[in-house]
């Protein structure tokens, strides 16, 4: 007769009112939980920088193959630039030549003239005055010349003969040449070979003083 109490004591709803509550509880976390997970999947994801206004530099770590890096990007002076005379006149080039020398462009250049079988041509000088330690470039014979094209390179430090290199077009010649005690640097070049005569085919390639 006691057991038969005790069952029907547990299934009153005082007991069972308990376990209710704890369902109530479940149901409740489980309506936040429904509730919370869309709203976490609407949140915006991260987004990446914005994009620079149209018309804007781009950065690029692709170089073409036919473009070198500059000496610009050098601290110097681009040889043009300085004080120059050809032959008693002012030196006609007052802006850089864009050339290519052996499949490189070299956008910053100055040129020289070219002694053509025999044909006498002026002498470029440019002013140093002292100022200036070093001058550095690469000399080359221009793309457009004549296949076959070789000529020798004059440089001369205050009027004297003081260097000379020999060049060919297909092929270029990096120089580094130290200029600190001169106050005058001149170029000119010549060639045993027939060149178009009146142009100027060999260049100092971005040539500068530093």
């Amino acid at each position: 007769m006691r057991e038969s109490k005790d069952r029907n004591a547990w299934l009153s709803w005082p007991a069972w009112s308990g376990i209710s509550g704890l369902a109530a509880l479940i149901g409740l976390a489980v309506a936040v939980g429904a509730w919370w997970l869309p709203q976490s999947a609407a949140e915006p994801a991260a987004t990446a920088a914005p994009a620079p206004p149209s018309g804007s530099a781009q950065p690029s770590s692709v170089r073409p193959s036919s473009v070198r890096p500059s000496s610009a990007a050098v601290t110097g002076t681009h040889l043009y630039e300085l004080p120059a005379t050809s032959a008693g006149q002012p030196g006609p080039q007052r802006a850089p030549l864009d050339v290519t020398l052996a499949g490189e462009r070299y956008p910053y250049s100055t040129a020289m003239w070219t002694q053509c079988a025999g044909t006498p041509v002026p002498q470029v000088t440019f002013y140093t005055g002292g100022k200036y330690t070093r001058l550095a470039g690469t000399l080359g014979v221009d793309d457009s010349a004549p296949d076959g094209m070789a000529v020798q390179v004059q440089v001369y430090a205050d009027d004297a003969l003081w260097k000379w290199f020999e060049v060919r077009k297909g092929a270029s010649l990096p120089i580094d040449l130290e200029i600190s005690p001169y106050q005058k640097i001149g170029l000119a070049s010549s060639s045993a070979t027939g060149c178009p005569s009146g142009e100027q085919l060999v260049h100092l390639g971005d040539g500068i003083v530093l």
